[in-house]
């Protein structure tokens, strides 16, 4: 399968340190409000919006480790042309972008009962709660 090479006009992209659990969990936050609607979610069936975009997007529990952060980053942020990936640079922060690469990281290896425990913490928070990151999660 080939993959899209983003192109990059700029300096090399210095990434940051990717393994904070809080940014992890901010970015599948991000993951869960913008990107699972086309690119799905560990264990859940596509969406009737996934169905039918054409191009097909990618099933990111396989792809995401095709590309390194760097690469993931200008994707997110300038989208990618004549795909229907949006470009999310306009409406986000770079550190907004740079949480969901860091949810991305994991992404690939991530069970799907660890995800929707992960999204139902949040959906939690989102109502009222409070609490900390699951002990255990990335």
């Amino acid at each position: 399968m080939s993959r899209p090479r983003p192109r990059t006009s700029s300096p090399p992209i210095e990434v940051p340190q990717l393994d904070d659990p809080q940014k992890v969990h901010a970015g599948l936050k991000s993951f869960q409000e913008m990107c699972v609607v086309c690119h799905g979610a560990p264990g859940e069936p596509a969406t009737q919006i996934s169905k039918g975009l054409y191009p097909k997007p990618p099933d990111l529990a396989q792809a995401a480790s095709a590309w390194t952060p760097a690469e993931q980053f200008v994707i997110i942020r300038r989208g990618l042309k004549m795909t229907g990936m949006p470009a999310w640079g306009p409406t986000h922060s770079d550190e907004q972008i740079w949480e969901i690469v860091a949810f991305l990281r994991l992404f690939p290896s991530m069970p799907a009962a660890e995800y929707r425990e992960a999204v139902a913490f949040y959906e939690t928070k989102a109502s009222g709660a409070t609490g900390e990151v699951p002990a255990g999660h990335h």
